[in-house]
């Protein structure tokens, strides 16, 4: 993963994403801007949402919207959602 240089991309690699930083400030823009475009379009769906970007609720509202991209399907129901999310007996 190719980000810009901010601060809170540094322990990617400890959870197990590699890395490759990449400072604005020293004209390197090329290759961060998928981040960036997953991160506008996050903040811009929680300021439409919540009137901000809410921190107390952070870590579950991420993990939604992980899950909201990474499998579509899981949320055009209930029907799919409970199918998907139910393991059986």
């Amino acid at each position: 993963m190719v980000t810009d240089a901010w601060w809170g991309y540094e322990k990617l690699e400890f959870y197990g994403d590699s890395h490759e930083s990449w400072n604005h400030s020293l004209g390197r823009y090329a290759g961060t801007n998928p981040v960036e475009k997953v991160w506008s379009a996050l903040k811009r769906y929680l300021r439409k949402l919540y009137g901000c970007v809410p921190t107390k609720y952070l870590d579950v509202i991420l993990k939604e919207w992980e899950a909201r991209h990474n499998f579509p399907e899981l949320l055009k129901s209930p029907q799919n959602y409970l199918a998907m999310s139910l393991v059986p007996c």
